[in-house]
């Protein structure tokens, strides 16, 4: 049975169906050429569907056979009708296959073809009529036709292919510019190109961060694998610490934003900014976090730097990251009405050697081609795009703070992994094996050095790859001469390893003949990381390569690799070294093997302020260094504080054969050495004498001075640590004349505190230290403990610092029994060194401060702390704000302080004291007389118990200051308080909130209310 046949034998049965696919019928007969438009036309106007189905079958019966099958196979495929058995359902497929899908015919010829497959497909009809009616191809009475409410989206389709029909030949043109009909014809559905970029763009980025570079061209490392999430901490305007937060937590919510975008990403060189901005994308790229953005750009700021022409807003978003393949101009429209779902990723800001600066041009136009500095400046001060948010990270955020004056939304600092966070990434670590894992934690768990250089990612990464050449140079330590690891050591350990995986042969070298033999491109590539340094470049173009005269067998060694390719402002290729603190190693031994101790001497601070911070010269040319050094930025200094310190490793006597190898014979290595310790010990006088001028101070009244010092000082504390010259670092702790030495809100982390014990185990006499607001952890305590004896106070105050430390630094402080500030507030100490702290407590004769605030202690480590105050009659304060000792610490405080007179402060601020805890302190308040500072804010106060501390001063005699505000404590409470000072003679403060306020523990105020009692 033929079709035809078919539909005049089953004409009655087919209406039914029929009616209900009319129009997709004829989109289909309309594409093979089987009907005409005005045939088309004629049955759909017909109201009835009914009719119109009879209409189409009369009209499919005069069309013959193959306008059948079509018929018959349209209603099929949408399972109305079922196939009689004697036709053959494979050859009506074949007919329905038969379209011409040749694009080189005429616009509506092409539309008309794949009518079926554009109505099936077509979606967002609103944005493809909004951009037809701005090309005028369309009126906006033809839009509101086309898009009529209650239409379904095929209808919409439909009424837009007619309309573009009727429009003519060069609408349809416009249309399949817009719509992209290839994608139709070739892969069976259309995609509006904003969304097809979106996609190509999860895509780049998957691929881009699936693997991160590692020591070798031809070995790489999965993110996914390797990562290890670091310590993240933010920082107030202030310098104080917010609060730690996770990377899927980086970005503030909008409420705390409060309309500010960007997010500073600071950290110190090797910290792991880069690579935790590398994981951001890819989680983005993967839709497991930061889904609320529907774009992310990412640039790397060294290879921007490198563009001298100027470019527009969508050409850097394009050409520097990924480029949409068709219609340039609706995404950029897109990003421009929606910029709120655009994220902005900018890496090492610090190294854009362009100048960034406040006077820069004002651009707000996103098709203005000016310089990349004035680009970049806009769109970070928010001119450009101004609600997309930006992440940047950087090593030194003082030169940034400018330009973020009004745009900052929250600064966050990379502190480097913690402890755990050090062995799992050995653990996991893909390019071991076994033994090589076990090797690498040996090195870890045999000394503490190793272990607080490890918490910077890019040393854990080193110490991975070249355990093996750090414990041969050990053992060469322990049997030479007394020496610790340094950071100039683990470097040369890398350097070696690179050298090694290059050798042409497996005979094994010792490490002064294969640093000998690969001299000439060692001194090639120190060459170029120097420039680099000098000119604040680490990205380079093949210029720059070949002026330095690199090799390819140079760039084979792996110190070197390309960073990416690169579009347009003929740049070809941009080459990078792996880290900025392998270049700066590498420039430290070509300016050790190759040059005077002048040219030396040039890369160390010399602390001139403020007119001329710091000088160099570059291979002893001096010309315009005035100039130079004086537009020196802190990324420049930072980059040139490091090189003084590897500076300082490379010349030490440990070294000594190494580089009097490279250099050869007439290199005098030992006349460099004294200049540098001449030089340091200058160095440290004159950070003394300059600080006294910047304060108005006398150098000999520098010993009174409680002002910060600066990172010059921890700068010129590593130089002697790497020098590793105990007479030099004696030397220069005789220069420091202060007896107090603030260090605190620098985000130092434990390996300063190596450096710095250093220098203070040889101080002539002791000093009073204070840390705080930084990340020195426990194993900063341990490095600190060789010169404990040289402290009598200790502040060591939100420092990551846990049971563990603390117990390290109870003991250290029992052994010489000199401290009299303990300042542990902020860390992470629970009740399990209550027991110690109490025995610090119990035993110390000399400890007069004790803060302990803000840590985990419940009423079980309280408890123990306060029985301790039995055996003490030197404590004159203690401070436990901000923990959980409840009633049941306060009653052990209170039994204690009937028969312990000589504490003189205490603080049980928000410890969740009640009714019972006060009771008994109130009781307490009736016989002790020494006690003159209570502070009880933020507890679970009520009136009662304020009555019963009324009754309690008005036979007190000591207590001089009493602190409540922030309870539950109405003025029924006050007054009672109130009427008890008309007794009291020695109160001179009691605080309560604002007698405005019906209660006390109202929170619209935060002023406190003083009552001095001879006023009342």
């Amino acid at each position: 049975m033929s079709a035809a046949e078919f539909l005049r034998q089953r004409r009655e049965d087919l209406i039914g169906p029929a009616s209900h696919q009319t129009a997709a019928i004829l989109d289909n007969l309309l594409a093979r050429g089987l009907v005409c438009r005005e045939e088309a036309e004629a049955v759909l106007a017909v109201n009835i569907s009914s009719d119109a189905a009879r209409h189409l079958l009369t009209l499919v019966g005069l069309k013959g056979e193959k306008a059948a099958r079509i018929f018959l196979m349209a209603l099929h495929r949408q399972k109305l009708i079922e196939l009689p058995e004697d036709l053959d359902p494979e050859k009506l497929e074949s007919g329905w296959d038969e379209v011409d899908s040749n694009l080189s015919s005429g616009a509506l010829t092409i539309l008309q073809r794949n009518r079926p497959r554009i109505v099936e497909n077509l979606d967002e009809l609103e944005e493809l009529a909004d951009h037809l009616v701005a090309e005028d191809v369309i009126t906006m009475e033809d839009r509101e036709r086309i898009t009529l409410a209650g239409l379904s989206r095929q209808q919409k389709v439909r009424n837009l292919l007619d309309t573009i029909y009727a429009k003519g030949e060069a609408a349809g043109e416009v249309f399949l510019k817009f719509a992209n009909i290839t994608d139709v014809v070739a892969q069976g559905h259309w995609q509006n190109p904003v969304e097809k970029f979106k996609e190509k763009l999860c895509k780049h980025h998957e691929a881009a961060t699936r693997c991160i570079r590692t020591y070798s061209n031809q070995e790489a490392l999965e993110l996914d694998s390797i990562f290890v999430e670091p310590c993240l901490q933010t920082i107030t305007s202030d310098r104080e610490e917010g609060g730690p937060v996770t990377l899927p937590e980086l970005l503030p919510p909008s409420e705390v934003a409060k309309g500010r975008n960007v997010v500073i990403v600071s950290g110190d060189a090797g910290s792991g900014k880069s690579t935790l901005l590398l994981k951001l994308i890819r989680d983005w790229a993967l839709k497991t976090s930061y889904g609320t953005f529907d774009m992310l750009f990412f640039f790397r700021c060294s290879d921007l730097s490198l563009l001298d022409c100027k470019v527009s807003l969508h050409e850097l978003l394009f050409d520097r990251c990924c480029c949409p393949d068709i219609r340039r101009d609706l995404v950029i429209q897109r990003i421009l009405k929606r910029p709120q779902s655009v994220l902005l990723c900018f890496d090492a800001l610090d190294e854009f050697r362009q100048l960034l600066g406040e006077n820069t041009p004002v651009c707000a136009s996103h098709d203005c081609q000016v310089s990349v500095a004035t680009l970049l400046v806009n769109l970070l001060q928010g001119t450009l795009l101004r609600e997309t948010t930006k992440v940047v990270t950087t090593r030194i955020p003082v030169d940034l703070q400018p330009l973020f004056s009004s745009t900052v939304a929250r600064t966050v600092v990379v502190a480097g992994f913690t402890p755990e966070g050090v062995l799992t990434y050995q653990k996991h670590f893909p390019q071991n094996d076994d033994d090589g894992r076990r090797a690498a934690l040996d090195l870890l768990t045999s000394s503490p050095q190793i272990r607080g250089l490890c918490q910077l990612p890019i040393y854990s990464w080193i110490i991975a790859k070249s355990h093996s050449c750090i414990w041969a140079a050990e053992l060469d330590n322990s049997s030479s001469c007394k020496s610790t690891l340094t950071t100039t050591e683990v470097l040369l350990s890398l350097v070696q390893v690179f050298l090694q995986h290059n050798m042409t042969t497996t005979k094994a070298r010792c490490r002064v003949a294969l640093f000998d033999e690969a001299k000439p491109a060692i001194w090639r590539l120190g060459k170029l990381a120097l420039a680099g340094l000098v000119n604040g470049d680490s990205s380079f173009r093949e210029k720059d390569l070949n002026n330095c005269e690199i090799e390819e067998s140079d760039l084979a060694l792996g110190f070197v690799s390309k960073s990416r390719s690169s579009v347009g402002c003929d740049i070809d290729e941009i080459f990078s070294f792996l880290h900025t603190t392998l270049q700066t190693f590498l420039a430290a031994l070509f300016l050790t093997t190759f040059h005077s101790a002048l040219t030396l001497l040039e890369h160390f601070p010399n602390y001139q302020r403020p007119s001329f911070p710091f000088k160099f010269f570059l291979c002893g040319r001096v010309n315009a260094h005035l100039q130079k050094r004086s537009q020196l930025g802190e990324s420049k200094k930072s980059n040139l504080k490091v090189l003084s310190h590897f500076l300082s490793g490379l010349m030490s006597k440990h070294h000594e054969k190494l580089i009097t190898t490279m250099a050869g014979s007439c290199h005098s290595l030992s006349k460099n050495r004294k200049t540098l310790v001449r030089h340091l010990q200058h160095s440290m006088r004159l950070l003394f004498r300059n600080l006294a001028a910047s304060t108005g101070r006398r150098p000999s009244d520098m010993a009174s001075s409680t002002d910060h010092l600066t990172d010059d000082f921890l700068w010129l504390t590593s130089c002697a640590y790497e020098f590793g010259e105990e007479s030099v670092a004696k030397q220069l702790a005789i220069d420091i004349p202060v007896h107090y030495m603030k260090l605190h809100h620098m985000s130092l982390p434990p390996g300063t505190c190596t450096h710095l014990a250093y220098v203070l185990l040889h101080l002539p006499g002791r000093v009073e230290l204070c840390l705080d607001n930084n990340f020195i952890g426990d194993l900063g305590i341990d490095q600190l403990l060789p010169c404990i004896d040289k402290f009598t106070e200790l502040r060591l105050s939100s420092n990551h610092i846990t049971d563990v430390g603390a117990r390290m630094l109870v003991s250290g402080i029992l052994k010489y029994d000199i401290v009299t500030y303990l300042g542990l507030f902020k860390n992470k100490l629970t009740d399990a060194v209550a027991e110690d702290i109490a025995h610090l407590v119990s035993r110390s004769n000399t400890l007069e401060i004790l803060k302990l605030g803000g840590n985990n202690f419940t009423a079980s480590g309280g408890t123990i702390i306060a029985k301790a105050l039995k055996h003490n009659t030197q404590l004159k304060m203690v401070g436990l704000w901000g923990n959980r000792v409840g009633d049941e610490g306060a009653i052990a405080f209170a039994e204690v302080l009937k028969e312990n007179n000589t504490l003189d402060r205490l603080s049980l601020v928000s410890n969740g004291v009640g009714h019972l805890g006060v009771r008994h302190l109130a009781s307490m308040l009736h016989k002790n007389t020494g006690l003159h500072f209570l502070w009880l804010c933020e507890n679970n106060l009520q009136d009662e118990d304020a009555q019963v501390l009324a009754d309690a001063l008005e036979n007190n005699t000591g207590l001089w200051n009493l602190w409540l505000n922030n309870n539950n404590i109405t003025l029924i409470g006050a007054n009672a308080l109130i009427s008890a000072l008309k007794k009291n003679t020695t109160l001179t403060q009691l605080v309560r909130p604002s007698s405005q306020c019906n209660c006390v523990n109202s929170h619209t105020t935060a002023t406190p209310t003083c009552w001095p009692p001879n006023q009342l």
